[in-house]
């Protein structure tokens, strides 16, 4: 009995992590973000597809794009444009919600790309 507790208890923290495929799906736009975690720092790639499909920033496959620090569950990261320049995000999890909060924008700005502020993305279940 102890042993199928430890097991749920791990199950659950590890879906609890910021390990894994997120997304937020809009009218206009198409944000996903893949992230591993691994003893305290944060890596992955975004793929942001905006105004209506007319502004894409994709890592390519393979590539990664975000890069951070995670310091008492809140990821501090840095992530690499594909039209050039770096910004800044802080990351959480709520509820299963992964929430994504811009500190600096300033690659989508000089892009041209409407991405909002906080972004609020639903963990993708993949098999």
């Amino acid at each position: 009995m102890k042993a199928i507790i430890l097991l749920l208890f791990v199950s659950f923290s590890a879906l609890a992590g910021f390990s894994g495929h997120w997304g937020n799906h809009g009218d206009s736009s198409d944000l996903t973000i893949e992230l591993i975690e691994e003893r305290g720092h944060i890596s992955g790639r975004y793929c942001f597809i905006t105004n209506k499909g007319n502004r894409v920033d994709c890592a390519e496959e393979g590539d990664m794009n975000t890069r951070g620090i995670i310091n008492n569950n809140v990821a501090t990261v840095t992530f690499m444009s594909t039209f050039g320049g770096t910004g800044k995000a802080t990351l959480t999890i709520n509820n299963d919600k992964l929430i994504f909060i811009l500190k600096d924008n300033k690659p989508f700005v000089e892009a041209n790309m409407s991405v909002p502020a906080m972004i609020v993305f639903d963990r993708i279940i993949t098999e």
